[in-house]
């Protein structure tokens, strides 16, 4: 099941991708969930050379991924679930391999390895972003306990709902996908639930998915960024259990306000960042992120100068979020 929005360039490709697995095609069923884009998606995927043997698109009121994916749940027609991200391109072996472990281990939620790299890889920021998309696979890659060769048992915070299969009655037992007003904590939460409702999460590398990000500049990875800060705080508010209340996370410490518990660096850093996610201070953030990509385009300073934008989204948005809890406690 996949939920898509917009263009459907990445969704085409990414079917093709299914239409070419090492698997007899009448053993599965392709389900695309159309989160009401703005120009349908069906029509505009008539004439592609190589869909999948049974492909079925459905429409509904745009809602975000999780609701989307609750409405593909609801009407497939499988004894398992696979969910997928339209940004994906998957290798040949991808849907044998989550069939195979959903057989070895049938109580459990596997996802495969996945790279992030940008769509295009050129550019300043690309490099940053490629750095960073680096440290975030190695982390992800040394979670957990191994349980079989190539497959890891995780946290149910280390869930990756960009491809994800169990079984029906698995999804039905945890109650699906919960569904945020803010982006960014999805995973997260189904993997929580999950948990709840006693499913073990596991992560293979016998395939390997590459998530591709077509919009990677400073300005569209910093917004992301700050919606899934406000994510994380509604995230806490709503499973208290997992990390604390939001006021008593790591995040807060970090993103929050300023405290007499925090360290001069600490402080000093909060300080800024308020600044830089003031309208003038992102305003001048932005001309020196600018002119830096343009002058000295290699320069150490322009790391800095996206991580300062990335850190003060990051506070901006932990705060926006936060002021919801506790305008409700």
């Amino acid at each position: 099941m996949i939920p898509a929005y917009g263009p459907p360039a990445q969704l085409a490709e990414l079917l093709s991708d299914i239409s070419r697995q090492e698997l007899d095609p009448t053993l599965f069923d392709v389900l695309v969930v159309d989160d009401g884009s703005p120009t349908p998606i069906e029509p505009q995927l008539h004439g592609e050379e190589r869909l999948p043997a049974f492909l079925r698109v459905v429409s509904k009121p745009n809602g975000g991924g999780p609701a989307a994916r609750n409405f593909g749940a609801a009407l497939a027609a499988g004894d398992r679930l696979l969910f997928l991200d339209q940004d994906l391109r998957i290798p040949n072996n991808f849907v044998r391999v989550h069939l195979e472990l959903g057989r070895a281990f049938p109580g459990a939620a596997i996802s495969t390895a996945y790279v992030n790299q940008p769509l295009d890889p050129s550019g300043s920021f690309s490099t940053w972003y490629l750095k960073q998309a680096s440290e975030w696979t190695r982390v992800a890659r040394e979670q957990g306990e191994d349980v079989a060769d190539g497959v890891r048992e995780v946290s149910a915070l280390g869930l990756s709902s960009t491809n994800c299969s169990l079984s029906r009655a698995a999804f039905l037992k945890s109650g699906g996908f919960p569904v945020f007003r803010f982006s960014g904590m999805e995973d997260q939460a189904f993997g929580l639930v999950l948990s709840v409702a006693g499913v073990r999460v596991l992560r293979t590398t016998r395939a390997e998915a590459r998530h591709l990000e077509a919009r990677v500049n400073v300005g569209s990875f910093c917004e992301r960024q700050r919606i899934g800060a406000a994510g994380a705080a509604e995230f806490a508010s709503r499973f208290p259990e997992a990390l604390g209340a939001p006021d008593q996370t790591e995040w807060n410490r970090i993103w929050g306000a300023p405290s007499s518990a925090d360290s001069i660096t600490l402080s000093l850093k909060k300080v800024v960042r308020r600044l830089l996610a003031t309208r003038s201070g992102a305003a001048v953030l932005r001309q020196s992120v600018r002119a830096t990509e343009a002058l000295a385009p290699k320069s150490r300073c322009l790391g800095t100068l996206y991580s300062a934008a990335v850190g003060s989204s990051l506070q901006a948005g932990w705060r926006a979020g936060f002021a919801i809890y506790a305008s409700r406690n």
